[in-house]
């Protein structure tokens, strides 16, 4: 960037069971705010199911403030025949 400022973006990956999520969205949510000084994006990839229990808590523990610095992608879960 012009300012010469780096974003580090970390990218988490819990397991499915929403045990694994919530405490893998609440480490997003730290280190996004554990350096107000520098930018820090963190990335919570999840199965397209579970992004609903991600933005729950996200909605839940920011309670209407912005989490623009924790982002949720999705990746697609493979089908098995049989």
């Amino acid at each position: 960037t012009s300012s010469g400022s780096k974003t580090l973006s970390v990218l988490l990956f819990p397991h499915f069971a929403t045990s694994h999520i919530e405490p893998f969205t609440e480490l997003a949510l730290r280190l996004a705010a554990s350096r107000p000084d520098a930018a820090v994006e963190a990335i919570v990839a999840v199965t397209p199911a579970n992004v609903p229990v991600v933005q729950s808590f996200l909605d839940r523990r920011w309670h209407g403030r912005s989490a623009a610095t924790v982002r949720i992608v999705t990746y697609p879960f493979p089908t098995v025949e049989g």
